[in-house]
């Protein structure tokens, strides 16, 4: 039977995968901790891989698949011990899969929440990567300056989370709406 440390590892393996532009590999790497957290009938770990894989799904584009890895993991979240940033990483997900739909409403009351939610939980990573969505989606409605403060928060909140990667994009974007 898989140890939690291998499913952990192959989320971190997963994550890197996902942040070096290889969605595809990601998700094989998300789809074995999925396996093996379903194997070891571990809901917490299930639920991470989900959101994790729905994650690699929206960046291959299929909305669809990571819309259903998301509500699987939204009953999971539901039935088993509350966890705030799992709750506030589940709301920014479907945030962002709302926003790739084009539903920003659904979108932005999502990324709200989640990034609430994320500050709640102490969680300076996933704070930075709603934050980043709604820069993304206020950029999109036209709105330039509530993006760029959208995108300086999410820049701070990866600096806070040391993640160099997320502050640099946070960064660049905020360059494209000034420079718009």
């Amino acid at each position: 039977m898989p140890s939690p440390d291998s499913i952990h590892a192959n989320l971190a393996q997963g994550r890197s995968a996902l942040a070096s532009g290889q969605p595809g590999e990601a998700r094989d790497l998300f789809t074995q901790a999925l396996e093996a957290a379903q194997q070891r009938n571990a809901p917490a770990l299930e639920t991470d891989a989900r959101i994790a894989l729905a994650e690699s799904e929206r960046g291959l584009g299929d909305l669809a698949a990571a819309r259903a890895q998301l509500q699987a993991a939204l009953a999971l979240n539901e039935s088993s011990a509350p966890d705030p940033a799992r709750s506030a990483a589940l709301e920014i997900a479907l945030g962002g899969v709302a926003l790739a739909q084009g539903r920003a409403e659904d979108a932005q009351a999502r990324l709200e929440a989640g990034a609430r939610g994320a500050d709640e939980a102490g969680r300076n990573d996933l704070a930075a990567a709603a934050l980043m969505d709604l820069g993304t989606l206020l950029a999109l409605q036209g709105q330039g300056e509530e993006a760029l403060e959208r995108y300086r928060q999410s820049e701070q909140k990866a600096q806070a989370a040391g993640d160099n990667l997320a502050a640099a994009k946070a960064l660049a974007n905020a360059a494209r709406v000034d420079a718009g």
